[in-house]
């Protein structure tokens, strides 16, 4: 505030007065045309106006270095960064967890193949024996089936004997026939004399009958003994070729389960090799798990020991801040332009006082958020000498841009209160975006003043 002051006869007087004003941050110039030259006032006039101009100095000096440690962009990318890292360390432990319970696995399955195996392996052993004992058995059988079929050929040769011997037999009879005829024929000659001869003719003739008769049996049994040695002969022969069969494929087979054990013992090796490997890689995989479990307990101390120094940021500007308000309330006299600048700093340091909020730097309350015309700014805007200027549709916005962004601000306090960080991040992200319409639109209001 400034005041001309009436010329006083005691210029002495006059100075201590102004001076005790200025003490109270009430800065009276003396009128020139009222003191005239008198070189105390003078001097005074111009050592108050270096004191104002240092002052106006300082609080913009001050406002600029708001400007720029008031800009949390690069803690919140630093937290941002150093929590990303977390939560990427943190999913790679959740997946090494993951990769370490999948090789136990597989070691357990491998563990189950091997056994699997070894267990194929002793039942090929037992099979490749039972196909041995299989084709002893069948080259057995077929040794005993071919002296079979050898005794079977000698008794159809013997039986092709009896054959013979009946047909000289039944010559005999025929003979025997014969001669028993003309036994008859001469005992009837002979008469008396030869009845008894007749008599010895009669049984010749009856022998020869019964012997053509069992003759005739003994042939037909002898032929289908012959018959049913041709079927036997002919079924043992089928049998042979069978058995010749079966052994090859006996022998085949018994080629097959061998060269399937060595496949087994192969796989069997390969297997012992790979369930190795993945005991190896078990312990790797559980020794790289703890370090990463101690890496991720540093990535917590990384994002405390980074928050550390945001909060230091966070108190330093704090101060720096108060110490700017306090310059330009009551030590500087700034122009509109000058106010402005430390109004879009105000609003700028208001806009990321959120961002500390929900990163814990800070408590807020809701009713210094909820109070748009109290701040400087309001109170700046709604002082009745702009009365003028609220008719100008460039200030008008100022004023709109700047409640929406206290309405942001609301939102936002709201959300992080109910715990919803991600909606409260969402609004700081919107309450940016209004801040930097605000901030232009007061560019554009400096030019409506010409100081």
């Amino acid at each position: 505030m400034i005041l001309h002051a009436k010329k006083q006869d005691d210029e002495t007087e006059q100075i201590i007065s102004y001076m005790n004003s200025a003490a109270r941050n009430e800065y009276i110039f003396p009128d020139a045309a009222e003191e005239g030259s008198k070189p105390l006032t003078e001097a005074y006039s111009q050592m108050l106006k270096k004191f104002i101009n240092a002052d106006n100095q300082v609080a913009m000096d001050l406002n600029n270095a708001m400007s720029v440690i008031g800009n949390s962009s690069n803690v919140k990318s630093l937290l941002e960064i150093a929590a990303n890292q977390k939560r990427s360390i943190a999913t790679i432990v959740e997946d090494s967890k993951k990769l370490t319970d999948s090789i136990a696995e597989s070691e357990n399955i491998l563990g189950n193949i091997q056994q699997n195996v070894q267990e194929a392996d002793a039942q090929s052993e037992e099979c490749s024996r039972i196909m041995r004992d299989t084709v002893n058995s069948v080259n057995g059988s077929y040794e005993e089936l071919l002296s079979s079929c050898e005794a079977l050929e000698g008794f159809k040769k013997k039986a092709e004997q009896i054959d013979d011997i009946m047909k000289l037999v039944a010559s005999l009879s025929t003979k025997t026939q014969l001669l028993s005829l003309n036994a008859k024929i001469e005992a009837t000659k002979a008469g008396e004399y030869g009845r008894g001869f007749s008599v010895v003719a009669d049984e010749i003739g009856r022998l020869s009958s019964d012997t053509q008769k069992s003759m005739s049996r003994i042939s037909e049994y002898v032929s289908a003994i012959k018959s049913d040695i041709d079927v036997l002969v002919t079924q043992m022969s089928q049998l042979r070729n069978t058995l010749d069969a079966c052994k090859v494929n006996a022998d085949e087979s018994d080629k097959h389960i061998a060269n399937m054990g060595d496949s087994m013992n192969s796989i069997m090796d390969q297997i012992d090799d790979a369930f190795a490997q993945t005991t190896t890689q078990n312990d790797s995989a559980k020794i790289f798990l703890d370090q990463l479990a101690n890496v991720e307990k540093d990535s917590e101390s990384l994002i405390e020991h980074c928050q550390d120094p945001a909060r230091d940021m966070y108190t330093i500007s704090r101060t720096i801040d108060k110490i700017r308000g306090n310059v330009a309330r009551k030590q500087a006299k700034l122009s509109n332009s000058q106010w402005i600048d430390i109004y879009i700093v105000d609003h700028m340091i208001f806009t990321w006082r959120l961002y500390n909020m929900i990163a814990g730097f800070e408590t807020l309350e809701l009713k210094n958020l909820n109070r748009p015309q109290r701040c400087k700014f309001g109170l700046w805007y709604n002082a009745e000498d702009k009365d003028y200027l609220r008719s100008n549709p460039v200030f008008a916005e100022a004023g709109r841009v700047h409640d929406e962004l206290h309405h942001l601000a609301v939102e936002c306090y709201n959300a992080n209160e109910n715990g919803d960080k991600e909606a409260a991040m969402d609004y700081f992200r919107q309450a940016q975006e209004e801040y930097g319409v605000y901030a232009a639109t007061m560019e554009k209001v400096k030019l409506l003043f010409n100081d």
